[in-house]
């Protein structure tokens, strides 16, 4: 039997991974979507690696003013204490 789960926060989770490539030594932080061990690049190039299905969470950047991938660049690249990461909200849950 599969089990499908939802994970609520997901786009707090993904920003948080996409931004680990700013914690290594060495890395310039302004590029990290040119972090080649990463699949942030891929949300704003998706025919770069095809495999990856970005729209689970572009869909929480769905806006009428700009596009989902523009909403969720600055998402991941804003400053400051937005790091932290609100893990008692994650939830798994069976759908």
């Amino acid at each position: 039997m599969t089990s499908l789960f939802h994970l609520e926060g997901s786009d707090f989770l993904s920003r948080y991974i996409h931004r680990n490539p700013l914690k290594l030594t060495g890395w310039n932080p302004v590029n990290l979507d040119r972090y080649p061990y990463s699949s942030y690049s891929t949300y704003f190039n998706p025919s770069q690696r095809p495999w990856i299905d970005t729209e689970i969470i572009l869909e929480y950047f769905k806006s009428e003013n700009k596009s989902a991938t523009q909403l969720y660049r600055e998402f991941v690249e804003m400053t400051g204490d937005e790091d932290i990461v609100p893990l008692k909200n994650f939830l798994l849950e069976d759908e």
